[in-house]
């Protein structure tokens, strides 16, 4: 079974609930500045992620770029957050990325994607799980509006694998990350930090 990012967010929801520090998180409405979110979900070899920011811990900026080189930096986030084999590093198994997508609300009315199945059958599917009629836009995340990211990738095997993030030295505004995950035998919950950036998915 497929998981879409919408579904990854409502399975993790119990997760979430259990981790302090991302339920005092979601009981703010205004941005954690240098705090962003990881949502992972692996089954069998399947691994989901979604990964949710500030615009200005990436950006630098939370508004419509007012020159040309704050343009070019919105490009430039852009295809850094596309380049999920840079983002994301696993250990204990190979794994290949299969569609990455990304959402920069503030500068962009539909997101960008990269389909490296090059499957067009699902092109029309990563709109919808946002309302563009809402405050906050993507995902809702209390606060993690401007930008939201999500992955997919096909893994060799289905034993336990290691993920590392590279997202603190690509982006060193951002300072923690609120971890919650669902593997084939458990769910959990970490803040990650730059000093320790690495989930154990059993």
């Amino acid at each position: 079974m497929q998981y879409k990012g919408c579904c990854v967010a409502i399975l993790l929801t119990t997760v979430l609930a259990s981790h302090q520090a991302a339920a005092e998180y979601e009981a703010h409405s205004a941005h954690v500045h240098g705090q962003g979110q990881l949502e992972v979900l692996k089954q069998g070899t399947e691994v989901q992620i979604n990964f949710y920011a500030p615009g200005t811990d990436l950006l630098g900026f939370e508004r419509q770029p007012a020159d040309a080189a704050e343009a070019e930096k919105v490009n430039q986030v852009r295809h850094q957050l596309l380049q999920g084999t840079e983002l994301f590093k696993f250990a204990g198994t190979g794994c290949q990325l299969s569609k990455a997508e990304t959402s920069l609300t503030l500068v962009e009315s539909r997101p960008a994607s990269a389909d490296h199945d090059h499957d067009h059958d699902h092109d029309h599917d990563h709109d919808h799980d946002h309302d563009h009629d809402h405050k906050h836009g993507v995902g809702e995340k209390a606060g993690f509006s401007d930008i939201k990211s999500s992955y997919s990738f096909q893994c060799a095997e289905k034993a336990g694998l290691a993920l590392t993030t590279q997202l603190f030295s690509l982006f060193p505004s951002l300072q923690q990350l609120l971890a919650s995950w669902i593997s084939d035998s458990e769910q959990s919950a970490k803040t990650l930090t730059p000093s320790d950036a690495q989930l154990v998915l059993k």
